[in-house]
C-alpha cells in the first residue's frame, strides 16, 4: 500500500465529505500517505470550468501507480469505478439504494461493480448482508457504524451561544422526514406548556417548502418563540451548541434509512458529553443503552418523547452521569485515532 486515495463524488458538504475528511485527518495522523480526489468541483464559476475539472481527476486517476488502494465512497459514477477493475479498489457505501429509502423515485443505482472490489466497508450489519449479493466471494467486508473527531467536540471550555437559556438541541438535515423533525416539534409543543424554562434549538437545513410547513406546526402550537431554527451552521461551530445544550435528541423514525444506516451526529452528540434522547431504530440500540449511556425512546411516538423531555429534566444530576457514561462510549469506540487503526489493519489484509 503505497498511499490511499479517497473518491468522492463531490466536494458538497455533508455527512460523506465530512467521514471523508475524517478519514483523511485520520491517515494523516497515522503518517499514511493519501489523498482525497473529487469529480464535480461545486465552487467551480462555470460549466466549462467543471467540465475541465472532471476529465482532469479521471485522468490523474487513469494514471495513478498500481500499488495504490482506492477507497470509493458512494455515489461514484460507475464508469470511474471501472477504470479501478484491476486495481485494489475499497468500496464505502452506508446507505441503501436510493428506491429503497424512496419508493416514489424509479432511478435504480448499478451495482455491478460491486463484484470487482477487492474490500467493503459499511456501517451497519444490515447493509453488509444487504451488498453480500452483489460482492465477489473473495471480498473482504468491515463494520465502521461512525467515526468522530473526539477531542473537537469534547472541549469544555466553548462559551454557550445562548447566554443564560437552557435549551434542547437537534442538529442534521431537517428534510424529508430522515430525522422526525416533525415528531420533534410535536413532543416539544407538548412539552413547552408545562416546562417554561427550557426552549428549543434546531440546526440544520431543509427543502423551503419544508421550512415553511415546520414554521406553520410552530405557529399553530404557539411555540415560534420558543423554537429557535438556525439553519446550516459550518461544522465548526456546532461544538458550543451540543456542549452547552441541556439536552441532544434525534427522532428518527423506523424507516428504511434508519435500519440501515447510522447517524453522524450521534457520536458527536456523545463527545460533548451532553446527555442525549434518541429513538429505539437501526443499530443505535447497540450502543445506546436506556439511563445507562444515554436515553431511549419509541420512534414515532411525540407523546413518550414529550415525558423523556420531562424525566430527564427533573432528574437532571442522574442525567448528567449518563452523558459522562456516553461520552465515555464516544471516546472508546468512535474515536478518529481507534476506527482509523482499524481501517489501516484492514487496508492490510
Amino acid at each position: 500500500m503505497n498511499k490511499v486515495i479517497l473518491l468522492i463524488d463531490s466536494n458538497a458538504e455533508g455527512a460523506a465529505w465530512t467521514r471523508v475528511n475524517l478519514w483523511k485527518k485520520g491517515l494523516d495522523q497515522q503518517n499514511i500517505k493519501n489523498e482525497i480526489i473529487y469529480f464535480n468541483k461545486v465552487d467551480s464559476d462555470t460549466f466549462l470550468s467543471k467540465v475541465f475539472y472532471f476529465f482532469y481527476q479521471v485522468i490523474r486517476l487513469i494514471l495513478m501507480p498500481k500499488n495504490t488502494s482506492f477507497i470509493g465512497y458512494f455515489p461514484l459514477k460507475g464508469f470511474i469505478l471501472n477504470l479501478l477493475k484491476k486495481k485494489d479498489l475499497i468500496i464505502e457505501q452506508n446507505e441503501f439504494p436510493i428506491h429503497l429509502r424512496d419508493p416514489s423515485t424509479k432511478f435504480r443505482e448499478d451495482y455491478s461493480y460491486h463484484s470487482f472490489a477487492s474490500k467493503f466497508i459499511s456501517c451497519s450489519d444490515e447493509l453488509l448482508t444487504f451488498f453480500k449479493s452483489s460482492l465477489s466471494d473473495k471480498c473482504k467486508t468491515l463494520k465502521v457504524s461512525t467515526v468522530v473527531e473526539y477531542a473537537k467536540f469534547s472541549q469544555s471550555d466553548l462559551q454557550s451561544p445562548f447566554l443564560g437559556k437552557k435549551y434542547i438541541v437537534y442538529c442534521g438535515y431537517m428534510g424529508g422526514n430522515k430525522d422526525g423533525v416533525k415528531d420533534l416539534i410535536t413532543a416539544f409543543s407538548l412539552f413547552a406548556k408545562t416546562n417554561k424554562s427550557v426552549d428549543l434549538c434546531l440546526i440544520g437545513s431543509a427543502q423551503t417548502e419544508e421550512i415553511i410547513k415546520f414554521e406553520k406546526q410552530l405557529a399553530e402550537n404557539n411555540i415560534s418563540d420558543r423554537v429557535l431554527m438556525t439553519g446550516t451552521l459550518p461544522h465548526k461551530q456546532i461544538p458550543p451548541y451540543l456542549l452547552n445544550a441541556e439536552l441532544l435528541v434525534l427522532a428518527r423514525p423506523n424507516n428504511k434509512q434508519a435500519q440501515g444506516g447510522f447517524p453522524s451526529k450521534l457520536p458527536e452528540y456523545l463527545s460533548s458529553g451532553t446527555p442525549i434522547l434518541v429513538t429505539k431504530v437501526g443499530e443505535i440500540p447497540y450502543y445506546i443503552k436506556d439511563g445507562i449511556n444515554g436515553y431511549l425512546t419509541d420512534p414515532s411516538d411525540p407523546v413518550m418523547l414529550s415525558e423523556k423531555f420531562e424525566y430527564i429534566l427533573k432528574n437532571y444530576k442522574k442525567a448528567e452521569k449518563v452523558g459522562k457514561r456516553g461520552q465515555i462510549l464516544a471516546k472508546n469506540e468512535f474515536d478518529l485515532k481507534i476506527q482509523t487503526e482499524r481501517l489501516i489493519s484492514f487496508l492490510k489484509k
